[in-house]
């Protein structure tokens, strides 16, 4: 029998549910802002989005969420009641600035609110004529007149320190932890904010900004250099993509890690991150009902889908100042070798090590992301999907990659032979033996601050051996699906450095 560690569902209590649906309406709200600007508000995929959200609150309410549901913004966060909604705050950096510009501390709704109301309440608070309307004696007359039920505004400058302390969700390690946390969700949020702008750009035959996209990775490089497991560990919060913004950076600061682990100095990995930010940007040229379409494509659809990188690679073409890195892995992201994949070259040539490694790290994304149309993977099942398909990727950055983020990549939530669940922090010394921090023992719940603990898988507690017991999906499969699998011996191997076997298929 195999010892591979299981892959269970993380399940969820009356709580977690709550907050999941919660999350799920504070996400759509704040990307709501950059929908608009894609689709037009009159757009039916922009009143389809908020539709959602107003379901996702009442699902919020009829669970137990109590009403109104409160969202706040402090610290260039997005909370609720004492909760960090980390996931919607790393999309929010459009809502937190107009909210600053505007006076907004919260905004509440309660059970009335529709996506009728949203529609309204979003377009208001882009609406730059209307910025006399956000003042204690104009606002309630505003948003009655303009159809917004259900909402009610506290107005006060939102706070601009770090997030207040004992917030649920941020990094447990004490005030100078919490500093560098809230440092990398700033520049998380910084890299989303400046993906939607391009792909807004894109959308609307607009200049890309070359030089902003350089700047903010050269910002994620810093934050990588003092704090990567910050940054990176944010990926795993932010599973929800609607523009293929999230993907985009999550491929970016893949690449990074493996770049940097391959020893890459700061120029080549500014030319690294720059690719992974812009590899998908031909997306924003894609006709909006197949990009958006809530499920698989056709046989058509699929062809002008197909289309992104070259369109991407067209896009860039046009640009001042790009470099052959980011137009080879905008276009090339999708060739396998061999000559496989798309799109198929009239001339055959040998892609760059840049857009081989963006390839790995698109493939993995995908797979372990969240879609309309299939649930994510665990990374240890991403990597046996990779492996059955290893004739699919460059076999050099494919094992490299495996071998730098790890057979539980920074991020994972694993259950301990302790009893305990933990998060993976970093690396240790082999692929299948990470450090972790214990958030939450079974004595003591949830670990607040200081009573965190790291631990290295391997190492000896009395007596006792800590190993994963299994790897906690963040999201509940479909009914009666397994939610276990198995790794074989065959990728622990590759894992480990070895050649790849041949892949199997099912």
């Amino acid at each position: 029998m195999s010892d591979a560690p299981r892959v269970v569902d993380s399940g969820r209590s009356p709580a977690d549910r709550i907050l999941e649906c919660v999350g799920s309406f504070a996400h759509d709200f704040v990307t709501a802002l950059v929908d608009a600007e894609i689709h037009a508000p009159e757009s039916p995929l922009h009143k389809a989005h908020l539709t959602s959200a107003a379901r996702a609150l009442r699902d919020a309410i009829a669970t137990g969420a109590e009403a109104p549901v409160t969202l706040r913004f402090a610290g260039g966060r997005v909370l609720w009641q004492e909760h960090d909604l980390v996931a919607a705050s790393l999309q929010a950096a459009r809502l937190l600035r107009i909210a600053a510009e505007r006076g907004v501390a919260a905004l509440a709704f309660d059970a009335r609110t529709d996506g009728k109301a949203l529609v309204a309440l979003v377009e208001l608070l882009r609406d730059e004529r209307a910025r006399d309307a956000w003042r204690p004696q104009t606002i309630e007359m505003v948003l009655r007149a303009r159809g917004v039920r259900g909402v009610t505004v506290t107005l006060g400058q939102p706070a601009t320190a770090a997030a207040e302390p004992g917030a649920a969700g941020v990094s447990p390690q004490g005030a100078v932890r919490e500093l560098s946390f809230a440092d990398a969700i700033a520049g998380y949020q910084a890299l989303t904010d400046t993906l939607q702008d391009n792909h807004v750009r894109a959308t609307r035959g607009r200049e890309i900004e070359i030089d902003v996209t350089r700047g903010v990775v050269e910002r994620a490089v810093a934050t990588m250099n003092t704090a990567p497991s910050d940054l990176l560990a944010l990926a795993v919060y932010d599973d929800i993509d609607r523009f293929t913004v999230g993907h985009s950076v999550r491929v970016a600061l893949l690449a990074l890690q493996v770049a940097r682990a391959a020893g890459a100095n700061e120029p080549q990995l500014l030319l690294v991150g720059t690719a992974g930010m812009l590899h998908d940007i031909g997306k924003g040229l894609v006709p909006q009902d197949v990009l958006f379409k809530q499920g698989r494509l056709d046989d058509d659809e699929w062809r002008v889908m197909a289309e992104h990188p070259r369109l991407g690679a067209e896009l860039l073409l046009e640009q001042k100042d790009v470099h052959p890195a980011a137009i080879g892995a905008a276009y090339c992201h999708h060739m396998a070798p061999g000559g496989l994949g798309y799109p198929r070259p009239f001339v055959p040539f040998d892609t760059s090590g840049i857009s081989k490694l963006v390839r790995v790290c698109d493939v993995f994304e995908a797979l372990t992301a969240v879609r309309p149309y299939k649930r994510d993977l665990a990374p240890l099942e991403a990597l046996v999907v990779m492996h059955r398909e290893a004739q699919g990727f460059d076999p050099h950055w494919f094992r490299f990659f495996v071998q730098t983020i790890g057979v539980y990549p920074i991020g994972t939530r694993v259950l301990l032979s302790t009893g305990e669940r933990a998060l993976v922090v970093r690396q240790g010394i082999a692929v299948d033996r990470p450090v972790v921090r214990v958030i939450e023992s079974r004595q003591a719940g949830d670990l607040p601050g200081a009573d965190a603990r790291e631990l290295t898988i391997g190492d000896r507690i009395g007596e006792v051996s800590v190993a994963v017991d299994a790897v906690v999906r963040r999201r509940t499969g479909a009914a009666g699906e397994d939610p276990t699998t198995q790794v074989s011996a065959a990728v622990r191997h590759s894992c480990l450095g070895g050649e790849p076997g041949a892949p199997g298929r099912d």
